[in-house]
């Protein structure tokens, strides 16, 4: 990174939680909601401007990440599931892989 950003160790500047939650649909799909909590405490000069107008343009940004974030993960859970569901042999290299961690 930049030394000017470095600068302002941004690292410990921050905590993030996030929750999810996993549901069916009306429709038999897999949905999901997600409730995200940041608390920053921002350096100069970002410091200087309004906290209420900095909290939601952060809001906005971050509800569109998670959004798509969250569309594709259940679309690709969805897939995963079907693909192990259907397989006896895709189920055994899971439980192969699994022991190895072991």
């Amino acid at each position: 990174g930049s030394e000017v950003v470095d600068a302002m160790e941004l690292d410990g500047r921050y905590a993030i939680k996030v929750e999810v939650q996993l549901r069916e649909d009306f429709d038999g799909s897999l949905g999901a909601s997600a409730n995200v909590a940041i608390d920053v405490d921002l350096p100069e000069p970002f410091a200087s401007v309004p906290k209420n107008k900095m909290t939601k343009v952060a809001s906005g940004i971050l509800q569109n990440m998670v959004s798509l974030f969250l569309g594709e993960f259940c679309k690709l859970l969805v897939a995963d599931y079907h693909k192990w569901s259907s397989s006896a042999n895709e189920r055994q290299r899971r439980l192969e892989l699994e022991e190895a961690k072991l």
